[in-house]
């Protein structure tokens, strides 16, 4: 049985992705919807997502300070990629003076991929492209209140973010 995420509407118009059955949706039409869950290196863990009805398909992220440090900012990507790979995007955002302190759980504004871009790039490929395009909201950046940074490299193979590894940049001294 294959798992996709459904959107169900709250009080306040945000949408929260569930796991649900697939059930009589044509698998061709339909991107697989992912999230980097854990990433080899990453100081943040992403612990999940929420949808803004009409707007974008990832509005924020619960997001882990799995490091010692304080965050002061994450970047996030979303990576778009087909299994030849003959289409690849890759969208970020930054989310700002966050004070996420080491242990602590966040919800951030990721506001990133619009329903409409989605839906376009679906239309602009090939069925048979359509039928493996994955789409994966990933953690490519962390900056930690110190002035440290942590990007991640994707290896030039990659249709997610498990392939790729984290470099630290100590941060500048004056």
């Amino acid at each position: 049985m294959r798992i996709v995420p459904i959107v169900m509407a709250s009080m306040i118009g945000l949408v929260t992705a569930i796991q649900s059955p697939l059930q009589a949706q044509d698998p061709v039409d339909h991107p697989s919807l992912g999230l980097a869950t854990y990433q080899v290196g990453s100081p943040v863990g992403l612990r999940g997502y929420l949808a803004s009805v009409g707007s974008f398909l990832y509005q924020s992220a619960r997001v882990e300070n799995l490091s010692p440090s304080p965050l002061a900012a994450v970047t996030f990507g979303v990576l778009i990629t087909n299994a030849d790979r003959s289409h690849v995007t890759m969208m970020t955002s930054v989310a700002e003076g966050l004070a996420l302190q080491p242990g602590r759980v966040a919800d951030v504004d990721v506001r990133l991929l619009p329903f409409e871009q989605l839906d376009r790039l679906r239309l602009s490929l090939r069925p048979e492209q359509r039928s493996s395009l994955t789409v994966t909201l990933g953690v490519v950046a962390v900056k930690w209140s110190d002035g440290s940074r942590w990007e991640v490299k994707l290896h030039d193979d990659a249709r997610d973010f498990s392939r790729g590894a984290g470099v630290v940049t100590p941060a500048a001294r004056p």
